[in-house]
């Protein structure tokens, strides 16, 4: 027996036949002795609807909280049509939503954008859902939605059905997670804007999140968050009708926060000369002739008339010497120049996508401490704070009293 939880999407329930497939793949599910838990989105693009039929109603003039209650609307209603279907074929199933006394997920009051509440939501998947399952009742659960602590119905952003299936996944112990889309999965690149996208078969929670971040449409960024280690999650086209068709499957689990330093001392590089900003290919041509040299680049910061490669301490004489060869044959590089006994501290953090201020909040402690930051380099997820190595030491500390584990 296995336990699944399978979210569908808008476009897989978009109307009565997508809805009767969708029942028939959870039906075949039960039917191979396997217990199945639904998250259902609104059917297909009935959330926009109502929110602008809002917009033109009230003119603008409307809470967050009214928002919120009237976007649920389009769940509350595709959980009623999905479980009814599954029941028309002879398998028992119960709608879950925000105004039963048996809804899971529990959230901040954070209207629009809610915070889940990772243990009082677990805590409740195994009050109410694990019952259901075990006496062969199919729960279909209500995607994008919580309840906070006064009862409110909350929303936990567009797209938040991911979010939903891979969070009930993680607290109900499911051994696996199926998102059915309209795609056949993660693609190389995305089909309708490159020819010759080719189906990748598996890929790693962490890629994926990266991709997800940077705009791609599979799957939600922050569901990666909550996928369990050893759990499989897939992602699998409506269209075969079958919960166990192949599509991609997501491995590995997703990053904790971590604070880190590197061990040993960096040095930097720099090129300068007038609008480096504007000359197209530099960092292209610059990193060539550092990548030839086998020399690893750990970070690259650009400024309006400068460009500065971070490397490895000992290869600091060597890198110099081959930008300075760049810098000799062209005509828009002026000088180069070098510095050694820089320190490295990166911090790695889901959160940093949705809590403002996080670099501020490490740069200020740093200068509390009257010490000084070389540069900084920030992506989506993690920030790289180069300091002297001899800070190198008190600066990990001071981060890590904001980010480390706390024990």
């Amino acid at each position: 027996m296995v336990r699944k939880v399978v979210k569908f999407g808008g476009t897989s329930v978009g109307d009565g036949d997508r809805v009767r497939n969708a029942a028939r793949s959870i039906v075949k599910e039960v039917e191979r002795g396997n217990q199945v838990i639904v998250v259902v989105s609104a059917m297909g693009k009935t959330t926009n609807g109502l929110l602008e039929a809002l917009e033109k109603s009230t003119e603008g003039k409307y809470s967050a909280q009214i928002k919120d209650d009237i976007a649920a609307m389009g769940e509350r209603t595709s959980v009623r049509v999905l479980s009814a279907a599954i029941e028309s074929m002879g398998v028992k199933s119960r709608y879950i939503e925000p105004t039963g006394k048996d809804w899971p997920v529990i959230t901040n009051s954070r209207f629009t954008n809610a915070v889940i509440d990772l243990e009082a939501t677990r805590e409740r998947c195994k009050q109410h859902l694990e019952p259901m399952i075990k006496q062969g009742i199919v729960p279909v659960i209500c995607g994008f939605l919580g309840v906070d602590k006064m009862g409110h119905v909350t929303t936990i952003g567009r797209g938040g059905s991911d979010t939903t299936g891979v969070l009930i996944g993680n607290c109900i112990d499911a051994d696996e997670v199926v998102i059915v889309t309209d795609v056949d999965g993660v693609y190389s690149g995305d089909p309708r804007v490159v020819d010759g996208a080719k189906l990748i078969k598996r890929i790693d929670v962490e890629v994926l999140w990266d991709l997800a971040v940077a705009g791609a449409k599979v799957m939600k960024w922050d569901s990666l968050i909550y996928k369990g280690k050893h759990q499989v999650l897939r992602v699998i086209n409506n269209s075969y009708m079958d919960l166990s068709a192949p599509g991609t499957e997501i491995i590995g689990e997703f990053m904790e926060t971590s604070v880190k330093k590197l061990a040993k001392p960096l040095g930097s590089v720099t090129v300068a000369g007038k609008n480096l900003i504007e000359y197209t290919g530099l960092l292209a041509k610059t990193s060539k002739h550092l990548g030839d040299g086998g020399i690893n680049v750990w970070g690259v910061t650009v400024a309006p008339d400068s460009m500065t490669f971070f490397i490895d301490e000992e290869h600091v004489e060597k890198g110099t010497k081959l930008l300075h060869n760049f810098v000799l044959h062209d005509d828009k590089a002026v000088s180069v120049t070098s510095s050694k006994g820089i320190g490295l501290v990166y911090v790695t953090s889901p959160s940093f996508m949705d809590e403002p201020g996080a670099l501020g909040k490490i740069t200020g402690a740093i200068a509390e401490a009257k010490l000084n930051i070389k540069e900084v380099t920030t992506s989506k997820s993690q920030i790289m704070v180069f300091v002297d190595w001899k800070d190198i030491n008190t600066v990990y500390e001071i981060i890590n009293l904001l980010y480390g584990k706390k024990k």
